[in-house]
């Protein structure tokens, strides 16, 4: 994980039967931050929290969890 060393952050809201997700990840020095998001039936939520997840580490989270040994 980033610890404090990165700013990331996630919260997921649940309406009904509906559960939405918003995750982000920065680089430490605050050149770059992505965002995903995903909506799906809460009945699936740790397998649409995975997927958000996964897309965020794809789209170049992982670069920078990988980053922070170096």
């Amino acid at each position: 994980g980033g610890g404090c060393q990165v700013p990331m952050g996630a919260v997921a809201t649940v309406d009904g039967d509906e559960v939405a997700f918003a995750a982000f990840i920065g680089r430490p020095d605050g050149s770059q931050l992505w965002r995903e998001m995903g909506r799906g039936r809460a009945s699936e939520a740790a397998m649409l929290g995975r997927a958000v997840a996964e897309r965020l580490l794809a789209a170049g989270g992982r670069d920078v969890i990988d980053g922070l040994g170096t």
